[in-house]
């Protein structure tokens, strides 16, 4: 058997030759990376940078723009701009997030519906970490004392019921927990 290339007879042209970024900025060291790049102009507004990015421009672009790297210009407006820069991020998040709501309720095939399914898990991931007070997981912890602790908790005195109680909330234990350290009763559970 002969081996023939699968690729055999496909004309190839000359290779691609990358254009060289043409910057006259200054270079400065970009603290994350430690790489050498040019620095972004001391006139720049980050109302203007966040405006292209709330049009649904990515950073990448936008840094390409400006001749820095997508690292130098994130740090950037942390720097310069925190609390409006998350919440642009938060505001660009939701949108992803109704977008993948509206193609999940129009979706025609199998694959469109997968793809809208996974881009909704994706922009609700995110909403939970940037935006957890109102999108993140909620967890609630009720402590319910039995008929047993409540009827030993009656019958010490005051002021070892107020140490009990000051043990359990200074520590992560419950109170039967601290009631076995203060006391050395142990409490039979009532199931």
């Amino acid at each position: 058997m002969e081996h023939t290339r699968i690729d055999e007879g496909v004309k190839r042209g000359p290779k691609r030759k990358y254009a060289k970024r043409l910057t006259a900025r200054p270079l400065s060291r970009d603290p994350i990376s430690g790489r050498i790049s040019p620095s972004i102009p001391d006139d720049l507004d980050p109302a203007d940078v966040l405006a292209r990015y709330l049009g649904d421009e990515r950073t990448a672009d936008i840094a390409a723009s400006l001749g820095v790297t997508r690292p130098a210009l994130n740090m950037w407006l942390l720097d310069r701009a925190e609390e409006p820069w998350r919440k642009a991020q938060v505001a660009l998040a939701v949108s992803k997030k109704e977008k993948a709501e509206d193609e999940l309720g129009g979706a025609a095939d199998p694959l469109t519906l997968a793809r809208a399914r996974e881009q909704l898990r994706s922009a609700q991931w995110e909403l939970e970490r940037i935006f957890s007070r109102i999108y993140g997981q909620k967890q609630e912890v009720t402590h319910e004392i039995g008929e047993n602790l409540a009827s030993v908790l009656r019958g010490i005195s005051e002021r070892k019921r107020e140490r009990l109680i000051g043990a359990a909330h200074q520590s992560t234990a419950t109170i039967e927990d601290a009631l076995i350290r203060t006391t050395g009763e142990n409490v039979e559970s009532s199931t």
